[in-house]
């Protein structure tokens, strides 16, 4: 990885966690450790910017983890994240979901760990403020988007009724005017 980055791994299992730090220290990463419970807290110690993070390795064993991911995903949603084992994403909204961009199995295999880094190395380069700010933008035009269609039939009727007020403001309809002569009558 890109030099003075670190990996954090986080894993309920002390074992997982100390076997998982080993590998990446032989890997030649600077390797953080942590639980799930306590994450926040070592980062904070450690003085630890989102920035200075290139990848997190997140596991658990028999745990929901979706509430980690979006703890994560609120943090910095820059940050990859490698599963380790069976993570369960099934209750994450879709974008949070591609937060998590591999799944590995325990004990790890070479080519596809080193892959993995690699892809969550080019994840992170491609992920800067302009990058950030698109995603935003279009995700709230997104949001928009899919409250006009879920609200329809409202969108429709408010839509009716605002270009009946706008015609009838900008001209004088006959049915809004009082009758003044016999064509006034009939026409009405």
């Amino acid at each position: 990885m890109a030099q003075d980055l670190k990996v954090l791994v986080m894993h309920n299992n002390q074992d997982v966690l100390r076997d998982i730090s080993v590998i990446l220290s032989f890997l030649g990463e600077e390797v953080i450790s942590s639980s799930l419970s306590e994450w926040r807290s070592v980062i904070d110690n450690g003085s630890i910017t989102p920035e200075q993070l290139s990848v997190i390795f997140l596991g658990a064993d028999e745990l929901p983890v979706e509430e980690i991911v979006k703890e994560l995903h609120d943090w910095d949603e820059g940050v990859p994240v490698l599963g380790l084992g069976e993570v369960r994403l099934d209750g994450l909204d879709d974008i949070v979901r591609r937060k998590v961009i591999a799944q590995l199995d325990f004990p790890l295999n070479y080519n596809k760990t080193l892959d993995s880094l690699y892809r969550a190395q080019v994840y992170r380069e491609q992920m800067n403020v302009w990058v950030r700010t698109f995603k935003e933008v279009e995700h709230s035009f997104a949001k928009v988007s899919l409250i006009a269609i879920e609200q329809q039939k409202l969108t429709l009727i408010l839509l009716l009724a605002l270009s009946a007020f706008v015609t009838t403001w900008k001209r004088n309809h006959i049915a809004f005017r009082s009758i003044h002569s016999r064509m006034d009558h009939y026409v009405s």
